[in-house]
């Protein structure tokens, strides 16, 4: 409800709503069918849902943060297991990426990836050229 509390900005219909349910007692709170709170006060439980994302995408920064957040304790638990496995270079990117590892000064050359390089003028294609393709489906039809 916090957040459906933060879309009274957005639509002061919620009003009626808000003040029921800051009246109502914890346990209460525990099992009240919200759906039915909110028919009560004529609002689609949907239409309240919708409200409160954007509420928490306009006062609480991308919604992306928060689903990370939600989720970041199994996420550490999985890569603290994959770390005791070997799986060392995806954990710090991860851990570096979310701000945990602090990530390194300067630039980066990831000289693993130029090895791989075409030599000579030489091209090398990871998808086949758009005539092969053209050509293939000429056959099957």
């Amino acid at each position: 409800m916090e957040l459906a509390r933060l879309a009274l900005t957005i639509a002061p219909e919620l009003s009626s709503l808000i003040e029921d349910w800051d009246r109502m007692k914890p346990a209460l709170r525990k099992i009240v069918d919200l759906d039915a709170l909110c028919e009560a006060h004529g609002i689609a439980p949907s239409h309240l849902i919708a409200l409160a994302g954007v509420a928490g995408m306009r006062f609480r920064d991308d919604a992306s943060i928060l689903i990370a957040a939600i989720n970041m304790p199994s996420v550490i638990s999985a890569s603290v297991k994959r770390a005791k496995s070997g799986g060392v270079r995806d954990t710090r990117m991860l851990m570096q990426l979310t701000g945990f590892l602090p990530l390194p000064n300067g630039r980066i050359l990831n000289l693993a990836s130029l090895k791989d390089q075409p030599k000579d003028g030489e091209i090398r294609r990871s998808f086949p050229s758009f005539e092969s393709t053209m050509a293939l489906l000429e056959e099957v039809d």
